[in-house]
Parts: structure tokens; C-alpha cells; sequence
């Protein structure tokens, strides 16, 4: 995990400098800032617009009483999309534009939904100190008919959190413990 996010955050931007740099070697500095503020205004106004109409998709789709697990997932890529788009670099924006536009942003979220979803359905998710397990009830006709709205179902969840947060939390509870006494 640390060597993707060294990728991310430390090569990524190098290489956005290193185009930057041979666009503005090409096309002068101008056109260069031109391209970059540009791609950036336009990609924040059609994030604004698909953002609104995502977000109406979904207020429509829980009128209907539907799960909008699809527009939901949609809503976030706008959201990433956007924060790419006011990254300057044409990496960055290409990849924003991806995120954002109607045209690509569905299947890049049935995409997300078929990575992401092997996590949700396993009920697995841990990162450094936090995990989280959760444990389904019922069998599996009640949970295809609850996935249709027509009966509740029971999610009972667990989690460990690392042993320094457990710390914390353990010398916080002393400490009221020991401030109770006292004003007793």
C-alpha cells in the first residue's frame, strides 16, 4: 500500500512537471498556462452540472424506493473527478475528464462497484490499525428478498481497532474514572 501511494503522490507529479515542461517548451508559456486554467475551469463547470444531476438521479431513484447504488457510486467519481481537474496537470485532467463526463463516468462506476465489490460483499475492510468484519444473518432467500425492499435484514458488524488506539481510549476512560472519584 505504501508503495502505491509513493506512486501516486511522488511519481504522478513528476511526471505531470515533465509534460508541463515540454508543452511549454512547444507552445510557449502562455498557452501552457492558458491549457491548464482552462481544462480546469471547464472540468469545474461540467463537474458542478453532473454533480447536480447525479445527485438528482438519486433523490428520484429513493423516491422510488430504490437503492441508488449506482448513482451514489457516480456522485463520488464526479467528486474525485472534480478534485483531479483542479490538480494542474494534463494527466490529471484527462483523467478527471474520464471521471466526470456522462459518456465514460457509468461504466468507470460498474468498473469501481466490480473491484469495491468483492470488500462490501466479503464485509472486509482493514487498513493500518482498523479493521472491520461484519457478519450477515439470515439465509439467502431473505437476503435476495430484502435486496427487493419487501423484508428488513440484520447486519451484525465487529470491529478491532490497533492497539494504540485502544490505548488512547483505555487511558481516556481512567482518566474520567479518576476525575469522578475526585468530585465525589
Amino acid at each position: 500500500m505504501f508503495y502505491k501511494m509513493l506512486i501516486i503522490f511522488a511519481v504522478v507529479p513528476l511526471i505531470e512537471l515533465m509534460i508541463l515542461i515540454r508543452v511549454g517548451q512547444s507552445f510557449g508559456i502562455i498557452p501552457t498556462i492558458i491549457l491548464v486554467g482552462g481544462t480546469g475551469v471547464l472540468g469545474i463547470t461540467i463537474a458542478k452540472m453532473q454533480g447536480l444531476l447525479v445527485l438528482d438521479s438519486i433523490k428520484r431513484s429513493m423516491q422510488q424506493g430504490d437503492i441508488p447504488a449506482q448513482n451514489i457510486v457516480e456522485g463520488l467519481l464526479v467528486l474525485i473527478g472534480a478534485a483531479m481537474l483542479l490538480t494542474p496537470g494534463l494527466i490529471t485532467d484527462a483523467a478527471g475528464f474520464l471521471f466526470i463526463l456522462p459518456l465514460t463516468r457509468p461504466a468507470l462506476a460498474r468498473l469501481a462497484q466490480k473491484i469495491f465489490g468483492r470488500y462490501i460483499t466479503t464485509g472486509e475492510f482493514s487498513g493500518s490499525g482498523f479493521s472491520f468484519h461484519s457478519k450477515s444473518t439470515g439465509n439467502s432467500q431473505e437476503n435476495d428478498s430484502s435486496r427487493s425492499g419487501s423484508r428488513a435484514r440484520t447486519i451484525e458488524t465487529e470491529y478491532t481497532v490497533g492497539d494504540e488506539e485502544q490505548e488512547k481510549s483505555q487511558a481516556g476512560k481512567e482518566k474520567e474514572d479518576s476525575g469522578k472519584g475526585e468530585s465525589e
